[in-house]
């Protein structure tokens, strides 16, 4: 059954008496209250100006597991301070409520308990809080804005899933725990000041268990606040609505498949002092076409990054990317089948260059490798055969790991002056002859 929700609510001006829970409802009847739904005794039901009331011998000072459970009609309530317990589906199904005044003392936010309120438009989520339960905002697809205060440390599984409505989201600093799917389906812009947690075990294939904090969220926009200093892994996989990057100067360690098939996502901006880009990171974002480097602090020489296994592997429209300077190796196909990358320069710090880390770029045609370059795995430029220009200026001749390439290279290789005999007493003999 459906109501038209009106305009009257209860008054959340002030507190609550602690013998009276104040409610309104769409329909101006009684919503249905489970036996046993309070740890006092109901005196009286009455109903003034349109707002209910329902008044217990002493103070409440907990509401039952599915205390409200499906009431349709409740429209919004105000529980007074002096309840420090709301139970698992509390509220679950109660589709026209709008509005709710959550008391200061509580600290935990159960499982379920406002699960599929789909009108209820804004919470205000108490300092007290440390914990919200797993599911315990799901399908709230009505809510607009969420604020989850400092002192919350865990968000459990899918506990906003699909609030699909929302505009903005605050995270504060204390999280050190988000469940799977915790945010999947959320809209609207993030701004989180937390470090993003990894799952709590490996991903596991076929297992959703693993997913990560924001995993399928439909976030228009991420901003990272000052105190993020690493993105997890998993993080913002399949995000298919964020276009636009920015990570600051505060995060040094983005996670493994941490933006992972981001469909939409066009540009990615890393500040110089990142440590690691992890394996798969930015994995199939296949619209991607530019990752540079904000340079605008000074650089720490004595640290090195470096680019994961497959960070950047099937972004087939990536056209630019710099390096940080201090990025000393570069991961198994960490860019391979980037076919529309025309030129490739690696710089002198960097030191090893994986398997496969460029093979696929069909449309490679100038490569120099920088003189710091000391091992180059096998295949790393497998079907670059576009390639009209190669510089390799390491005078002692990187190891390599197998052939370089899978075709008949027809292009000099141009070397140093004066180390023709050190080359050709190695395995790159048969590129120069």
């Amino acid at each position: 059954m459906s109501f038209m929700a009106r305009l009257i609510t209860a008054d959340f001006s002030d507190n609550a008496e602690p013998c009276v829970l104040r409610y309104t409802t769409v329909d101006f009847k009684m919503p249905h209250i489970e036996t046993k739904a309070f740890d006092a005794d109901i005196i009286e039901y009455s109903y003034s100006n349109g707002v209910g009331y329902i008044t217990f011998n002493k103070p409440i000072s907990c509401i039952a597991d599915n205390a409200f459970y499906n009431c349709d009609n409740l429209q919004s309530i105000v529980i007074p301070d002096c309840v420090i317990s709301i139970g698992q589906s509390a509220f679950f199904g109660c589709t026209n409520l709008i509005e709710v005044k959550i008391p200061n003392c509580l600290m935990h936010i159960e499982n379920n308990t406002f699960c599929e309120c789909r009108s209820l438009e804004k919470i205000d989520i108490p300092d007290s809080v440390v914990s919200i339960g797993n599911s315990s905002f799901c399908e709230c697809t009505n809510l607009k804005t969420l604020v989850i205060p400092d002192n919350v440390t865990s968000i459990g599984n899918r506990a906003f899933y699909n609030c699909s409505s929302l505009e903005n989201i605050s995270i504060g600093k204390g999280i050190v725990k988000i469940l799977h799917e915790a945010f999947c389906g959320c809209t609207g812009k993030l701004s989180i000041n937390c470090d993003i947690p990894n799952p709590l075990r490996p991903r596991m294939r076929l297992s959703s268990e693993t997913y990560g904090a924001f995993y399928g969220a439909m976030f228009s926009q991420i901003i990272f606040g000052k105190d993020v200093t690493s993105i997890g892994d998993y993080a913002f996989e399949c995000c298919k609505q964020i276009r636009d990057i920015f990570i600051p100067y505060n995060v040094t360690l983005i996670g493994q498949s941490a933006f992972r098939q981001c469909n939409n996502l066009t540009t990615v901006t890393i500040h110089n002092n990142i440590i690691s880009i992890g394996n798969f990171a930015f994995k199939d974002c296949h619209i991607l076409e530019r990752v540079s480097i904000a340079d605008d602090i000074q650089d720490d020489s004595n640290i090195e990054a470096s680019i994961g296994n497959f960070a950047f592997k099937n972004c087939s429209n990536l056209r630019n990317i710099t390096l940080p300077r201090k990025t000393h190796s570069i991961g198994v196909s960490a860019f391979s089948n980037c076919c529309t990358i025309t030129n490739v320069y690696i710089s002198e710090n960097i030191k090893y260059i994986g398997c496969e880390a460029f093979a696929g770029c069909t449309n490679l045609a100038h490569l120099e490798i920088g003189e710091g370059v000391e091992s180059i795995g096998s295949w790393a430029f497998a079907d670059c055969n576009n390639i009209v220009y190669i510089v390799c200026k390491p005078t002692t001749p990187p190891k390599l790991g197998g052939n370089l390439f899978n075709f008949a290279l027809n292009v000099k290789i141009n070397i140093p002056n004066g180390c023709e005999k050190a080359y050709l007493n190695s395995d790159w003999r048969k590129y120069l002859e």
